[in-house]
């Protein structure tokens, strides 16, 4: 039992004494991403479908994907802090949609591609977002309402590529 006891108090001590170490700022597109891409053959991501379909890219392949997302939603005017509806299925795009937005400072609101036009609506409406980034096969549903975004500025579809994600 003096062992518990021992182990529990060090335990106790250890986790009083622990201190997160915060940078002042941290932005995961640039400063994981881009940073593991000074290696740009860096294995990034594996990604499979249900049918066995397999894609592989690397953190150069990530970080240029990224950095044209990022320059997009810039030059269109989002500034950070920015809400915007990222709606995409499990694919690689969907992260590098992620990475981009973040490294634009953009706040992102991840969406399930299940939603129906009014899950939409809603969502855009209440979140004030100023942009979605949806699949092609999504267009039709966010085209439903698109008439009742007045807020959303940009509508931007991003389609899957079997070589560099995201082209140019």
């Amino acid at each position: 039992m003096a062992d518990f006891t021992e182990a529990r108090e060090r335990h106790r001590r250890a986790a009083e004494a622990f201190r997160w170490e915060l940078p002042e700022r941290f932005n995961f597109g640039r400063d994981v991403v881009d940073r593991y891409a000074r290696e740009p053959r860096r294995p990034a991501l594996l990604w499979r479908n249900a049918a066995g379909a397999e894609r592989r890219l690397d953190y150069g392949a990530v970080a240029r994907a990224s950095n044209r997302v990022a320059h997009l939603l810039r030059s269109r005017g989002l500034a950070p802090g920015d809400p915007i509806l990222v709606m995409l299925p499990r694919v690689p795009e969907w992260h590098i949609a992620m990475v981009g937005a973040l490294k634009a400072g953009v706040l992102v609101i991840p969406c399930a591609t299940m939603l129906r036009p009014k899950d939409i609506a809603y969502r855009a409406l209440h979140s004030g977002a100023r942009a979605l980034l949806v699949s092609a096969e999504q267009g039709p549903v966010v085209g439903a309402v698109r008439e009742q975004l007045a807020g959303v500025r940009h509508f931007f579809t991003i389609t899957e590529d079997e070589g560099d994600p995201i082209p140019p």
